[in-house]
């Protein structure tokens, strides 16, 4: 759905109900560390829902992509391998994560270079 400021908004059921009251999301953060973030996240949201994603997928993609734009400080389409690789690693290490949220990580950054025509 677009708004008058020509932005797409998030269908509200891509939004968990726990997480609708919230102001301050990791994505409301992203866009605030990456200003540019906010239109990319926005074209990647409205070409996986004309390819038919999930929205649960399309939710859980934009999450693991703002975290890790949260952690290099870049938009992903100027990530490097090596960014992506520390990226990664970083995930790995200590056991930081499962390895469900490490692949969807990894699923999420594929869809969004897909989806986009990037790498």
């Amino acid at each position: 759905m677009k708004g008058d400021d020509g932005i797409i908004r998030t269908s509200p059921s891509l939004i968990p109900s726990t997480t609708k009251n919230m102001t301050n999301t990791t994505l409301d953060k992203a866009i605030a560390a990456v200003p540019k973030f906010r239109d990319r996240i926005s074209l990647f949201t409205k070409k996986l829902r004309l390819a038919q994603y999930a929205d649960g997928s399309i939710y859980d993609y934009r999450l693991k992509i703002a975290l890790a734009v949260l952690f290099t400080n870049k938009l992903p389409d100027e990530f490097t391998q090596t960014d992506i690789d520390y990226y990664l690693l970083t995930l790995l290490d200590k056991n930081r994560c499962s390895l469900s949220f490490f692949k969807h990580t990894v699923f999420g950054l594929k869809a969004y270079y897909k989806v986009l025509g990037l790498k």
